[in-house]
C-alpha cells in the first residue's frame, strides 16, 4: 500500500499519543508542521525535490487538508499552478524521507505540547530528522 501524506500526520499521532477524536492537536496545526519539515528537507537535501522540479528552481511543496482551487483535482501536484498537495495523495518523495519527516512533525508539536512531554524529547528527535536527512 502507498504511503500519503495523511500517513505522515497519522504516524505523528501515534507517537504523540493523540489518536481519539476529539483530538488535543488540530489537523491543520500539524499540516503546518509538516509544511515546515518539507522546507527544512529542501534546505538540507534539495536534490529530494528534483523529481518534481525543474533543477534550477527547487521548491518544496505545500501540503493542504482541501485544495482551494476548484478547477484542480485536490490529490495532483500542479507546480505552475498552486504549488499544493493534497493530504491525500501519494507521499511522492523518497520513502527514505518519510520516517525523518514523522519525526519532524512530532518534535515541532512537542515543543509547544508541555502537557505531556519534555523539551529534551523534542530536541532529541528535532536531531533525529537532521541526522537522518543528511546521512542517507
Amino acid at each position: 500500500m502507498a504511503k500519503t501524506w495523511q500517513n505522515v500526520i497519522d504516524e505523528a499521532r501515534v507517537i504523540l499519543q493523540d489518536t481519539e477524536s476529539p483530538f488535543r492537536l488540530p489537523t491543520t496545526a500539524l499540516t503546518a508542521k509538516l509544511n515546515r519539515g518539507l522546507q527544512e528537507l529542501r534546505r538540507l537535501r534539495p536534490d529530494a525535490f528534483w523529481d518534481m522540479f525543474d533543477r534550477d528552481d527547487v521548491t518544496a511543496p505545500e501540503i493542504v487538508a482541501l485544495d482551494l482551487d476548484t478547477d484542480d483535482e485536490p490529490d495532483e501536484f500542479d507546480p505552475d499552478e498552486d504549488g499544493q498537495v493534497g493530504l491525500s495523495a501519494d507521499f511522492n518523495l523518497d520513502l527514505m524521507f518519510y520516517a525523518p519527516l514523522v519525526y519532524w512533525v512530532v518534535s515541532s508539536a512537542e515543543l509547544v505540547d508541555d502537557e505531556f512531554t519534555t523539551d529534551g524529547r523534542a530536541a532529541m528527535l528535532m536531531q533525529q530528522f537532521k541526522q537522518m536527512v543528511v546521512s542517507l
